[in-house]
C-alpha cells in the first residue's frame, strides 16, 4: 500500500521543480506552499468521471465529471464539467492557476463551448459547494497553498499518513479575510511531495472536512488516480470524486 501511494505522489499530484524560486526570506512553510503551488490537481489531458456523494441518513447522489487541462509555461487551465444526469444541467467550471498568484475562478451554466468562461467568482463564493458535492470550489484550485500564512509544523503530533512519513503544513488566511475555511493542515510526502491528506477548520476551531487520495490503480503498467475522497464532519456526509481511468 505504501508503494501505491508514493507512486502516485510521483506520477499525478507533483511536480515541485517548477520555474518559480522562493525567495531566500521566506519560511520553510512558505518554500514548501510556493512548491505546492507549482503543482496540478490532475495532471490529465482529459478525463471522466463522477462526483458520488453520500448524505447523513444514506442519501446519495450522483454528477457526471469531465475534467480537461490545458498547460502553458507558467500556467494551466483545469475546465471541470459537470452534468447532472436526472435534469442534463450543465455545469462548467474554470480554474486558472500559477504559482505567483491567487487562482481565478470561472463558473458557466449550460455552456456553449470551453472557451466559456462564465462569471468569475469572488473569495468567498469560492468557499461554496461544487455542483452540491462536499467538493467547495477552492478544494479544486488547493486555494489553501496561496494564503499568506504558512508553517511547517515540526511538533506534529501524527507525520506519518497512509504509511508515508510527511511535512505536516498548516496554512491559515488573514484575519481579514476569514470565509469558510480559517486553517488547514496538510500531510505532504517527504520523499516526492505529493499532498496525502489534509484537514480544514472553521473560526470556531472545529474541523469542517478531511481530504484524502483514497485509491490508486495501475493501468497498462501506469499508476493512476482512481478516487478522491472528501468528507464533510459537520454534516456527516462524504463525496468521492471517482476517475474512470480505463
Amino acid at each position: 500500500m505504501r508503494l501505491l501511494y508514493t507512486i502516485l505522489a510521483i506520477t499525478i499530484l507533483t511536480n515541485l521543480h517548477g520555474q518559480a524560486t522562493a525567495q531566500s526570506s521566506d519560511t520553510p512553510g512558505q518554500r514548501l506552499a510556493n512548491e505546492m503551488r507549482q503543482t496540478q490537481l490532475l495532471n490529465y489531458d482529459q478525463i471522466s468521471g463522477a462526483l458520488k456523494t453520500k448524505g447523513r441518513r444514506g442519501q446519495r447522489s450522483s454528477v457526471n465529471l469531465t475534467l480537461r487541462t490545458a498547460l502553458s509555461e507558467d500556467e494551466w487551465q483545469s475546465v471541470f464539467q459537470a452534468v447532472d444526469p436526472s435534469s442534463g444541467k450543465t455545469t462548467q467550471l474554470t480554474i486558472l492557476r500559477n504559482p505567483d498568484q491567487r487562482p481565478q475562478y470561472f463558473i458557466a451554466d449550460a455552456p456553449k463551448d470551453l472557451s466559456t468562461r462564465g462569471t468569475e467568482l469572488t473569495s468567498a463564493q469560492v468557499m461554496t459547494p461544487f455542483v452540491g458535492s462536499n467538493f467547495w470550489i477552492a478544494d479544486l484550485g488547493l486555494e489553501f497553498f496561496y494564503w499568506p500564512q504558512q508553517e511547517i509544523l515540526r511538533d506534529a503530533r501524527i507525520k506519518m499518513r497512509k504509511g508515508i512519513s510527511c511535512y505536516v503544513l498548516e496554512s491559515r488566511q488573514d484575519d481579514t479575510e476569514i470565509s469558510g475555511y480559517t486553517r488547514v493542515r496538510s500531510w505532504i510526502s517527504r520523499d516526492h511531495g505529493g499532498l496525502i491528506y489534509a484537514e480544514a477548520y472553521g473560526a470556531d476551531g472545529k474541523k469542517i472536512k478531511t481530504f484524502e487520495v483514497s485509491d490508486v490503480e495501475k493501468i497498462n503498467g501506469e499508476w493512476k488516480l482512481k478516487e478522491l475522497r472528501i468528507r464533510n464532519e459537520q454534516a456527516r456526509s462524504t463525496t468521492n470524486l471517482v476517475f474512470n481511468n480505463r
